[in-house]
């Protein structure tokens, strides 16, 4: 497995370039210009999405009796396509100490 997992590794630059390529050949033949289309993936790519530390964050404060995260959360959360005043944290990557966070349905 690690051997097919190597191979696979060395073959993605060369997928990626022939991908790129091809994108790239398409978006020339489109009638679609690059502003129409940057567009039309933030209408379908979400600004905000719930990630684990954002929940674990949430939780973490209503459990000590503070609901004021979860409100923000929520209402950024009802319109994900819409870039909105004071929430860009919830756009940011997460901290270190999130990117490994693992929640299971039975917590």
């Amino acid at each position: 497995m690690a051997q097919q997992q190597n191979q696979l590794t060395k073959q993605l630059p060369d997928a990626w370039q022939a991908w790129l390529k091809l994108y790239r050949q398409r978006c020339q033949q489109s009638d679609v210009d690059e502003q129409q289309r940057i567009s039309g993936i933030q209408q379908h790519v979400p600004l905000y999405i719930l990630r684990n530390y954002l929940a674990q964050q949430v939780i973490e404060q209503a459990e000590s009796g503070s609901y004021e995260q979860l409100r923000q959360l929520h209402q950024v959360l009802n319109t994900p396509f819409t870039e909105q005043a004071d929430a860009q944290h919830f756009a940011a990557p997460p901290p270190a100490w999130g990117k490994c966070l693992e929640i299971s349905c039975s917590s």
